[in-house]
């Protein structure tokens, strides 16, 4: 018996010897260059950026579970309607400082002011989020026995008090504006050690990124094609009242132009999610080209972007240019950007959404009325959310698409919200990079990858 055990104890170190986890290295990855190293909800690649720095509360992991890295155990109570997260001991963040319960619970809280659909969600159920030692504790108005898929939104992470270090597999190491920045694996992460050394993002096309998006379907050689079942959606929001409506056509015009000058990649977009999975076309008004040139050449646009389109900042510039048209483009911070409506009057915002193929179209339609509307949103929109949602439980396709219909003819009508472009991206990864997954979101998983030597 002792024998038996003895070998049942030394069988996982024989077989973790002879399979050796390679270590190191640095792999190549082209996204857009953030703005600053706080989680950023919107774009895809700030989605992934986000990702590499900061630890979502819980997450969908390959067999689309709940899963989590922070807490040990989860306990929901329905008669007093409360929710204990049970941290796992010795948490610390990139730097090795304490990674406590409270600093989860001030994260909650943090997300909870943010102004999307998921965090909006949270701020109606929640009635208080406190901690105790090793616990957090969530009280609910109501009963929510899945309260667990909320918190499962991606964009709910981690963050420290200090702003400097991380809860991520990678913390941030050298940054060359305008060229690269390095990411250093965290020793620290409550998923494990990620097995490469560190993780180098470029910010200009560079042959030689080991990781790299773009649109389906192209051909690059020693590259392999991971379709992400992402797309981006831009939208023309009019946050204030009062615009005139021929410059509010004629900017329409101007853009969805513009992104057609980029390349196949960009389609018009006639829909406010897809125009392949919406329950109706949106029949969007535009200007002949000199009208519109007319209009906007002396109209002093002021037009707002958050910093996840700032890789469109010198194509636009040309095209104004070379249109002789005058629009000064200003990028905010996402985090910033209903402070600045509420004080600044912004009068004129595209604003950018990334979806998965596979989330619902309740959902979608639902997110875009949320997320867009801003100071607007009042209780008739609040009324339609609680029905998009009351819907898509019914689990009935045809009443979530009439639902969905009405929702988006409701939008198009109130006249503040204009549908722009579409673009699909898919992960080209070289041949040499192995242990590489997506995520349900389509972020690329990078704990367990490795890179083989040229």
């Amino acid at each position: 018996m002792r024998v038996k055990r003895l070998v049942s104890l030394l069988l996982p170190l024989v077989l973790m010897a002879a399979i050796k986890v390679p270590f190191g290295g640095e792999i190549t990855l082209r996204l857009n260059e953030p703005a600053s190293t706080d989680p950023s909800p919107t774009g895809y690649s700030g989605a992934i950026f986000t990702s590499l720095l900061y630890e979502n509360f819980f997450f969908l992991n390959e067999r689309g579970e709940i899963d989590t890295h922070l807490f040990h155990t989860t306990s929901y109570d329905p008669q007093s309607r409360t929710l204990r997260l049970h941290l796992r001991p010795n948490l610390s963040f990139s730097d090795g400082s304490p990674l406590t319960a409270a600093q989860v619970a001030a994260s909650l809280k943090v997300f909870m002011g943010h102004d999307l659909l998921s965090a909006s969600r949270l701020n109606r159920l929640i009635k208080t989020v406190r901690n105790e030692q090793d616990t957090v504790r969530i009280e609910l108005i109501q009963d929510a026995p899945t309260i667990l898929e909320l918190l499962a939104a991606p964009e709910l992470v981690v963050v420290s008090d200090q702003g400097k270090t991380f809860s991520g597999p990678f913390a941030p190491g050298e940054w060359v504006k305008g060229q690269s920045f390095q990411l250093k694996a965290n020793p620290f992460y409550p998923g494990g050690r990620p097995c490469l050394d560190s993780v180098r993002l470029l910010f200009t096309d560079s042959p030689t990124a080991d990781i790299l998006l773009a649109s389906p379907g192209k051909k690059i050689g020693h590259y392999r094609e991971m379709d992400a079942g992402v797309y981006q959606s831009a939208y023309l929001v009019f946050p204030q009242p009062g615009n005139s409506a021929n410059i509010q056509i004629a900017l329409t015009t101007f853009l969805r132009e513009l992104f057609t000058t980029l390349g196949p990649s960009f389609r018009p977009l006639d829909s406010l999610i897809s125009d392949a999975e919406s329950p109706i076309t949106i029949r969007v008004k535009t200007f002949p080209e000199a009208k519109m040139k007319s209009l906007l050449r002396y109209a002093d646009i002021k037009l707002y972007a958050p910093v996840s389109l700032r890789e469109m900042e010198e194509p636009f510039r040309r095209y104004c240019e070379g249109n002789r048209v005058r629009i000064e483009l200003l990028f905010v911070e996402p985090a910033q950007l209903t402070n600045i409506i509420k004080t600044s009057g912004i009068r004129f915002l595209l604003i950018d959404k990334t979806w998965q193929r596979k989330t619902s179209v309740a959902e979608k339609v639902a997110r875009v009325i949320r997320e867009t509307t801003f100071t607007q949103f009042d209780e008739k929109y609040l009324r339609l959310l609680n029905e998009l949602d009351e819907t898509a439980r019914m689990d009935d396709e045809k009443l979530v698409m009439e639902q969905a219909a009405r929702a988006i003819t409701m939008v198009v009508e109130d006249g503040f919200i204009l549908p722009i472009f579409q673009r699909n991206f898919s992960l080209y990864v070289r041949d040499r990079i192995s242990n590489l997954a997506l995520d349900p979101l389509g972020r690329p998983r990078l704990l367990g990858v490795t890179k083989e030597a040229p």
